[in-house]
């Protein structure tokens, strides 16, 4: 990838994903700041207009009225799926129990941490094992193809497991994961979105499918171990998928509870601002204030209006790349659902391919499967 789409790709990324909320909202407001300060001084906008500046100011209060009620009424209609009979929160925690166990199994842990992070280092050091452990049991038996594919699917579980653990522990280097939203409950100081960022990257479907043509190419020639290991690991890969889904309930949850409280708090400064110009423009003579004051008040006054706006843009914008990109559930995926994009549309166009060749040949040469067995996003 080129050294500028790189640069994009990060800048994309922050503003999307990994960059502070309330940074991407000083932002939006800075870039409208220098738009319409640059419009006022260049004559464009006359902040002087009584008239218009009356009609500007009592949109931004009407709207703005509009836009938190609407928000928050979606947002409790969300939140509200919370609100759960006795029964129903029995079932909940019944599953999760059941699920606990079974990671636990996976793991071979007595009990599991139960803060998330901790949680997921503990999955993925056993992911890592059982990859290993397969490596090892059809290392140097004299089966070239079968070590050859089995190989592929041990590097790419380890590089990304090695990768997931290092951003988890923050040794990276990489400030993109770094949030710097801090979970007043994980003593592990790291919250939700950092947890759940490690994981977006992929849902495994492409370790678990390669995982699966080893046992449907090489299914005779595997002994019973190699057999089992193959189970666990596939097991262990749908744990961590599993969590994966878990975790982004719990975030999407916790920042629709956290945009609604915001847009409260600058929602109603927003509105007592945009009210309070109207007496200024609203004298037959004009404007109440120094001409000289005029328009730094505007603009001003347009900024603070439009921080609502601004705040339900960043929050929502993350929200909905988060849902794209946990969108779909092992064993399947999406293009958009890995990352990066242009290599995730090179692995559907071959998976495309692929199926086409099947179709005419009813084979498929081992060479076409381990050109295809890297995931996206697996670096």
């Amino acid at each position: 990838m080129a050294e500028g789409t790189e640069a994009g790709t990060d800048v994309t990324d922050w503003l999307t994903l990994y960059g502070s909320r309330y940074a991407v909202v000083a932002l939006v407001l800075v870039v409208v700041a220098a738009v319409v300060a640059t419009l006022v001084v260049a004559g464009v906008v006359p902040p002087t207009n009584a008239d218009a500046m009356l009609y500007l100011f009592s949109a931004f209060v009407g709207g703005n009225f509009t836009l938190i009620t609407v928000v928050l009424s979606i947002n409790q209609l969300v939140l509200s799926q919370q609100l759960q009979a006795p029964d129903e929160i029995r079932s909940e925690i019944e599953a999760t129990i059941e699920y606990r166990r079974d990671v636990e199994d996976v793991t071979g842990v007595d009990v599991l941490p139960v803060v998330p992070r901790a949680f997921l280092r503990q999955l993925l050091e056993s992911t890592r094992q059982h990859a290993q452990a397969l490596g090892g049991l059809v290392a140097r038996t004299g089966r070239p193809d079968l070590e050859r594919d089995v190989d592929d699917v041990v590097e790419a579980v380890t590089a990304s497991a090695d990768r997931a653990d290092e951003l988890l522990r923050g040794e990276s280097g990489d400030k993109e994961i770094e949030s710097g939203r801090r979970g007043a409950d994980d003593p592990s100081g790291m919250g939700i979105f950092a947890v759940l960022a490690v994981l977006l990257s992929t849902n495994y479907a492409g370790q678990l499918r390669d995982a699966a043509r080893i046992r449907a190419e090489h299914g005779e020639a595997l002994r019973e171990p190699e057999s089992v290991a193959i189970d666990e690991l596939t097991d262990a890969l749908r744990g961590l998928d599993v969590a994966r889904q878990y975790f982004r309930t719990i975030y999407v949850q916790e920042e629709l509870a956290r945009l609604s409280r915001i847009l409260l708090y600058v929602g109603i400064p927003a509105i007592v601002a945009a009210g309070l110009l109207l007496p200024v423009y609203r004298p037959p003579g004009g404007p109440t204030v120094p001409r000289w004051a005029i328009g730094p008040l505007f603009t001003l006054g347009v900024v603070v209006s439009l921080a609502p706006i601004a705040m339900l843009f960043a929050f929502v914008l993350r929200l909905t790349v988060v849902s794209q990109r946990t969108v779909a559930v092992t064993p399947f995926t999406t293009p958009r659902q890995e990352h990066p994009g242009e290599a995730a549309q090179g692995e559907s166009d071959a998976d495309e391919q692929d199926a086409s060749g099947e179709s005419e040949d009813g084979t498929e040469s081992s060479s076409d499967s381990r050109d295809r067995s890297e995931v996206p996003g697996e670096e």
